[in-house]
This record gives C-alpha cells, sequence and structure tokens, in this order.
C-alpha cells in the first residue's frame, strides 16, 4: 500500500474509530486509492458463541406456526387409494402420512393431479372416507373428510366401486 493510500485510511480512522478494521484493504488502481471492505467470514466460533447464547438462560425460539387443528393428529403409513371421476373410475395408490378424527395428510406423486373432492379407500381400516382437498404442496397433500363409509357392510350405492377395490384387495392388506 503506498502513502497517499494510508493518509486516506488515517483521516478515516479520525472520523471514524472503528473503522478501517482488520477486514478493510485499500488498493491503488492508476490516480484511485479505494478502501474496500472484506466480507465477514462465519467461523465455528461466532456458531459456538450463538449456541451457549441459548443454553445460558435465553429462551428457545418458538415455532412460527399455529396449529388450527380442532383434534390431534397420528403418524401412520398405510396404504389407501384416491378414487375419483365418473363411477370413481379414475384412481391412484397412495399413502395415508397423518390420520386424525376430521382429516388426513397423504403422499401422492405430484404429478398425479387431485380434483377437489374425492373418495379416500383406507385398505387397512376397511373406511371409505368422502374428502375435500385442503392443500397440496409436492408430494403431499391434506384433506378434510366430509363423511366416512364403513365397506365391510353394505354401503352407499354411489360407493360401490369403493367396496369392491377393497374386497377384491383386502387379502393384501389385512394387518398381521
Amino acid at each position: 500500500m503506498n502513502t497517499s493510500c494510508a493518509r486516506m485510511i488515517s483521516k478515516t480512522t479520525a472520523i471514524a474509530p472503528d473503522w478501517p478494521s482488520q477486514r478493510d484493504v485499500a488498493e491503488r488502481s492508476g490516480s484511485r486509492c479505494t478502501v474496500r471492505r472484506l466480507p465477514k467470514k462465519n467461523t465455528f466460533a461466532n456458531h459456538l458463541s450463538i449456541l451457549t447464547r441459548y443454553e445460558s438462560g435465553m429462551a428457545n425460539p418458538q415455532p412460527t406456526f399455529v396449529e388450527r387443528r380442532n383434534d390431534g393428529r397420528g403418524p401412520v403409513r398405510a396404504p389407501a387409494r384416491v378414487m375419483h371421476g365418473a363411477a370413481l373410475a379414475h384412481w391412484a395408490d397412495c399413502i395415508i402420512r397423518d390420520l386424525s378424527v376430521n382429516g388426513a395428510k397423504i403422499e401422492l406423486s405430484h404429478f398425479y393431479k387431485l380434483p377437489p373432492r374425492f373418495v379416500l379407500l383406507h385398505f387397512q381400516a376397511g373406511v371409505g372416507f368422502e374428502v375435500v382437498l385442503k392443500w397440496r404442496r409436492g408430494d403431499l397433500a391434506g384433506m378434510s373428510f366430509e363423511q366416512r363409509h364403513e365397506l365391510l357392510t353394505a354401503s352407499a350405492p354411489h360407493l360401490e366401486p369403493v367396496r369392491a377395490a377393497w374386497l377384491a384387495l383386502q387379502t393384501g392388506f389385512r394387518a398381521e
């Protein structure tokens, strides 16, 4: 660094004593002198000091979401089938991830377009749910139940294709 750049830094230091710091670099290009600040590096010591602040009595950050369900949900991993369309002829197999009294979260490929209303067939429980789609993010979808139908007994005529699918496939999905 030449002397004119050093003078520029010393004048700046008189105005702002905390500047320049170790991260400042003076450069000379032609007749011009510039001072630039290097980016601050994240070090292990910085991360460690943040962790010790939380451990030393500061409150841990709380989640930002608000639980809006009336009933708790339980994680499950149960095979299911989504059925919709005329005579429930369109279907896709999926996995129930969370289940509550009023709704469910399923995993289904994001390539499969779900209609706003459809029937969810829970193979292991022998239950068909008439559902309303509430949200869709990637391969996950959330829904609320409108009506529950036990498939062991004769059900509503419009759900006969659901009962037929369950009867045909129930031997492969019995819980042992």
